[in-house]
């Protein structure tokens, strides 16, 4: 992967049919503070530094991370409903994490899942990544059952559990979700 690949990437909009992913920007950091700071949804996450100028620069910092694609989710409106992202991606390797999936209360399904297909898409397909791995909170048990439907479960702890992610899983996931998304002729089912 280049550099300017990684730049056209870092300024492309995934579209999808009810959601658009793109890059987070220093704009978005109240954003992003509002969402992990959320009593409702910060149990499952680690801390997050109430500072919004802290928040902006490390907003800044992942954009120019050739290792980070931090997403913002939106709607059709263009209006905000979370995050998710691929980070620490190691292109040697040919794999990297994905988390950091948190959307608002009330965000509709449809957005939320089309959301992680997008984000697989945009691993599997665009940067060409072979695996991705993640971990859910166990006490966030919609997520860790929604991984369950279609990821690879590595292991389980007290505290996680930890799944591996590959193109075949996505296929997975887009069939279950078919009518979720728009991406049925380019993953070629």
């Amino acid at each position: 992967m280049t550099t300017e690949e990684i730049s056209i990437y870092k300024n492309q909009i995934i579209e999808g049919k009810n959601t658009n992913l793109r890059i987070a920007s220093e704009n978005d950091g109240a954003f992003i503070l509002e969402l992990r700071l959320n009593p409702l949804l910060n149990k499952f996450i680690g801390e997050t530094d109430p500072n919004l100028e802290k928040q902006q620069q490390w907003i800044k910092k992942s954009f120019v991370n050739t290792k980070d694609f931090h997403f913002i989710i939106e709607d059709k409106n263009k209006l905000p409903c979370g995050t998710i992202a691929v980070y620490n991606v190691d292109y040697d390797q040919s794999k990297a994490e994905w988390g950091r999936w948190i959307t608002k209360p009330k965000t509709p399904i449809t957005i939320s899942v089309e959301s992680a297909i997008l984000l697989q898409f945009f691993a599997f397909k665009k940067l060409g990544l072979k695996m991705l791995y993640g971990g859910a909170n166990n006490l966030n048990w919609q997520v860790v059952n929604f991984h369950k439907i279609y990821a690879n479960v590595e292991s389980i702890d007290e505290t996680h559990t930890w799944f591996t992610f590959n193109e075949q899983n996505l296929i997975i996931l887009a069939k279950k979700y078919k009518n979720f998304h728009n991406l049925h002729s380019e993953l070629n089912y």
